[in-house]
């Protein structure tokens, strides 16, 4: 799901990519979401590392396409889960984090 985001934001033919990214993105996103099932965190009842890597990517595409989480309750129940953190509510909250861009300059959606 990553190299097909970052593909997609750094190709010249962004506009152009978009449709077909948006269509495959709700495939996988059901495959993900399966995957989680009732379970809290992608490792059932433990937070990993990938936990904040999936936040990320679904935080990014849900900026990308609003309201993408909202046929996936469980998937939208995470992110919010993640988000609400106490460290990372914090940071998420804080003149520190850096909400836009969240790509290089290269980008064609998602950079400066």
């Amino acid at each position: 799901m990553r190299s097909k985001w970052s593909t997609l934001c750094y190709h010249d033919d962004f506009e152009k990519m978009k449709p077909d990214y948006i269509k495959n993105v709700a495939v996988k996103l059901k495959q993900v979401s399966t995957f989680l099932g009732s379970h809290p965190y992608f490792a059932g009842q433990n937070i990993t590392y990938m936990d904040f890597v999936m936040y990320e990517l679904l935080d990014q595409n849900s900026q990308l396409i609003p309201g993408l989480l909202d046929e996936f309750p469980n998937l939208k129940e995470f992110h919010a889960g993640i988000g609400a953190l106490e460290k990372v509510a914090a940071y998420l909250s804080s003149d520190k984090c850096i909400k836009y861009p969240f790509n290089g300059p290269m980008a064609q959606w998602g950079g400066k």
